[in-house]
């Protein structure tokens, strides 16, 4: 910004330059006489009075100048990232709404999934029992065949036992029969 101010105010200088050289120039040619020194004054008060008034109106222009394209600049920009702005606003909504929706189609599917997993669970939970229900009463059937298996031989063993006792006790009769038959001999003898 500096160089801008230094490149005007030299602008503004050799400006006045010329003007102080053409007052000069006015003052050597002018006619010698008594009006003359009333001019002379005059060019001299106006050669004062145009160095700072020229400068602090060049200036003043100038910095309005300045001024008014800056605001028309923040103006220009204003409306241009309003418009740009206010359709990534319009976009930004749109596609936070599908993400919304996304969420709660998300959300619901992830609930039905935990009462699925749930009911899965419970399903399997179910199973397992069941099996090893199955196991128990697998294994209590296999016990209850072999003690079956082993009462089968016990009841024939038994069998057996009672039939050679039946015949023991049969032979015992026919010797009961046979002794009391020779009792009753020797007695009647």
């Amino acid at each position: 910004m500096k160089f801008i101010k230094d490149f005007l105010i030299r602008r503004k200088l050799k400006k006045l330059e010329a003007y102080e050289k053409k007052i000069s120039e006015m003052e050597k040619s002018s006619v010698k006489s008594s009006e003359d020194k009333y001019v002379k004054q005059d060019l001299k008060n106006l050669k004062l009075g145009v160095k700072g008034d020229y400068i602090t109106k060049d200036t003043s222009i100038s910095f309005l100048i300045l001024v008014v394209v800056c605001v028309l600049i923040i103006i220009g920009l204003t409306i241009f990232y309003q418009s740009k702005f206010g359709d990534l606003n319009n976009l930004f909504n749109q596609k936070l709404g599908e993400l919304n929706s996304a969420y709660e189609n998300l959300t619901k599917k992830e609930s039905e999934l935990k009462a699925k997993e749930t009911t899965l669970v419970i399903t399997q939970e179910g199973k397992q029992d069941l099996e090893e229900q199955y196991q128990d009463v697998k294994t209590d059937l296999s016990k209850t065949q072999s003690e079956n298996e082993d009462l089968k031989g016990t009841i024939e063993n038994l069998n057996n036992q009672l039939e050679i006792k039946q015949r023991e006790n049969t032979q015992l009769r026919k010797e009961i029969d046979r002794l009391e038959e020779r009792i009753e001999d020797l007695e009647s003898q």
